[in-house]
């Protein structure tokens, strides 16, 4: 079997290839097929048109813009004395990423089966977190109003 979409997904095996890179995670029982990479790209258009680009991806997006604007003064015009914003803002979006996305997915599935039921990293399918990710965003939502 090879998981192609977020229906069929588990969490955890979205998050582990996410993590690391391996895209032979997707395959189970079976050789894996040249075309992982285009699966996987696959896999992640569906969430993003699905759930959209996560905060800390679009922090990390906006911080290296500002990087670029600096590296253009400083090359460009001579501004040598923006070399330690360059640096900072380089150093934001380094932290963005490494620290944005960073969170416990066995926590946050302890947290959600509180509410669901056994929500199993192992077993529930990226499809089935996120939705329930949502609902309880949504009733919070309602909660404060």
């Amino acid at each position: 079997m090879i998981y192609k979409d977020l229906e069929t997904l588990p969490i955890g095996v979205f998050d582990k290839v996410t993590r690391t890179g391996d895209l032979t995670l997707l395959v189970v029982d079976e050789k894996a097929p040249d075309n992982l990479e285009n699966i996987w790209e696959g896999i992640n258009e569906q969430y993003f048109e699905e759930y959209g680009i996560p905060k800390h991806i679009e922090n990390y997006i906006e911080y290296m813009k500002e990087w670029l604007d600096y590296m253009v003064e400083i090359y460009v015009d001579g501004r040598k004395d923006l070399q330690v914003f360059a640096d900072r803002a380089k150093k934001e979006a380094e932290d963005s990423v490494n620290g944005g996305g960073d969170f416990d997915l066995y926590d946050l599935a302890s947290e959600l089966s509180r509410s669901f039921g056994s929500v199993d990293p192992a077993t529930t399918s990226v499809k089935l977190f996120m939705s329930h990710i949502n609902n309880v965003k949504k009733h919070g939502k309602e909660n404060n109003r």
